[in-house]
């Protein structure tokens, strides 16, 4: 049991290693001088930070917190919308 929930944190590393800089690509600069990245299919995934940095370390937290417990081909699914 132990080793298939390691196995599946793994893959879902190694997914988002992939698709981080694509999504990083859709953070925008506010007018107030912030940095924002919201989603039209994910919008409880809306991240405003000071710098896109923040944003994209939160970004991932917040992936890996919605998607740790999903079947592999749902992951892919998921961060296939996400990039698209």
């Amino acid at each position: 049991m132990y080793k298939t929930a390691q196995t599946k944190q793994t893959y879902l590393q190694t997914q988002l290693i992939k698709v981080m800089p694509i999504l990083m690509e859709k953070i925008k600069k506010t007018e107030q001088g912030r940095f924002l990245f919201v989603h039209e299919k994910f919008p409880e995934l809306q991240i405003e930070a000071i710098t896109s940095t923040q944003v994209a370390e939160q970004l991932e937290h917040a992936l890996r917190r919605k998607f740790k417990k999903q079947p592999d081909k749902y992951v892919d699914y998921l961060l296939n919308l996400l990039c698209n």
